[in-house]
């Protein structure tokens, strides 16, 4: 196997994007880039962030909070991507930039107090569960535009998007209506007026899938192994890459 070239990675995968949104009519600047560095060597993130990337995702709390500290001297924008877990909110809610899974609303005002605490303003993602796989955490499609319009207000709980992990397969035409339905809900969540909306992220697609999340209108795409694997491979990744 070929030891991995991160730096040459993460420039096909710039261009890949670039390729996508400029087949799909869009800017090159509107769509984001996650770089996922779960379970990889702090080094692997040093070489990607000297080439250019600034946000990082993790879906550990105790590799997260290992990685931060061993990479203090960098301006990482970390966001957590794993599942939440209310005890483990204190931690995260201290550290990160954005907590991209919230399925609860118990979890928002949970990350409420523990912000609070910390004097901090944390931004969220509200995840849908556009697969509807049980297994899969998620607000329910059908209820979610619902349940935000009646949210509370807070004070230290900045909301600004929605996120999805699409079904591991890849039937264009299962993922493509995933897509739009994520899409549709995000496009209808920034028309509600909520003092704590900032809608403008819309996260969905990664290395399998990420052309056709950007056709169907993503603005942030997360992407693990097709940075931090072996140089030219593309690889169908895991539900959080």
């Amino acid at each position: 196997m070929n030891s991995p070239d991160y730096t040459a990675n993460l420039q096909r995968v710039q261009t890949w994007i670039q390729d996508a949104c400029l087949e799909a009519g869009r800017s090159p600047e509107d769509v984001e880039l996650i770089a996922v560095s779960k379970t990889k060597p702090v080094e692997a993130i040093r070489e990607v962030y000297a080439a250019g990337q600034r946000a990082f995702g993790e879906n550990r709390m105790q590799e997260l909070q290992q990685k931060m500290d061993e990479l203090a001297d960098l301006e990482i924008k970390w966001h957590f991507l794993g599942n939440i877990q209310t005890n483990k909110l204190r931690t995260i809610c201290h550290r990160v930039d954005v907590i991209q899974s919230v399925d609860k609303v118990k979890y928002l005002h949970e990350i409420e107090k523990r912000a609070g605490a910390a004097n901090r303003t944390i931004g969220v993602y509200l995840q849908v569960n556009i697969s509807d796989e049980p297994q899969k955490g998620g607000f329910e499609p059908d209820t979610f535009l619902e349940m935000a319009s009646e949210l509370p207000t807070f004070e230290h709980v900045r909301i600004e998007g929605v996120m999805a992990m699409a079904s591991l397969t890849h039937d264009q035409d299962v993922l493509k209506g995933q897509f739009q339905l994520l899409h549709s809900l995000f496009s209808s969540l920034k028309e509600i007026d909520h003092p704590n909306f900032s809608i403008k992220t819309c996260s969905m697609g990664m290395s399998g899938d990420l052309d056709l999340a950007i056709a169907e209108g993503s603005t942030q795409c997360r992407v693990g192994s097709s940075i931090f694997g072996p140089r030219n491979t593309i690889t169908f990744d895991s539900p959080t890459t």
